[in-house]
């Protein structure tokens, strides 16, 4: 039979330990949220470029969606702002 000392011990062990398991649970559901969000955010911009592209260029679009999926969030957005004044395809993804 465990000693009262050795029962709160135990005790607070438990407790110590469940508290640190929700913690991390807490934490690794706030960054699985963070990086969805991200990722769905990245998506659609993808999405929008290419449409915006579609329509504004026609076929000729589908010859970049390979680059634009594989375009890191920063490239996709300087894209979109390109797409405003750009008057041929090269001129969005060209410097």
């Amino acid at each position: 039979m465990a000693t009262i000392q050795e029962q709160l011990i135990e005790k607070g062990v438990k407790k110590g330990l469940e508290q640190g398991l929700e913690k991390g649970l807490a934490q690794g559901v706030k960054k699985g949220l963070e990086q969805g969000l991200e990722k769905g955010l990245a998506q659609g911009q993808r999405a929008t470029l290419y449409k915006q592209l579609q329509r504004k260029f026609g076929d000729r679009a589908e010859a970049v969606k390979g680059r634009i999926d594989a375009a890191a969030p920063a490239e996709v957005d300087t894209w979109l702002d390109r797409i405003l004044f750009a008057t041929t395809l090269e001129e969005v993804f060209t410097e």
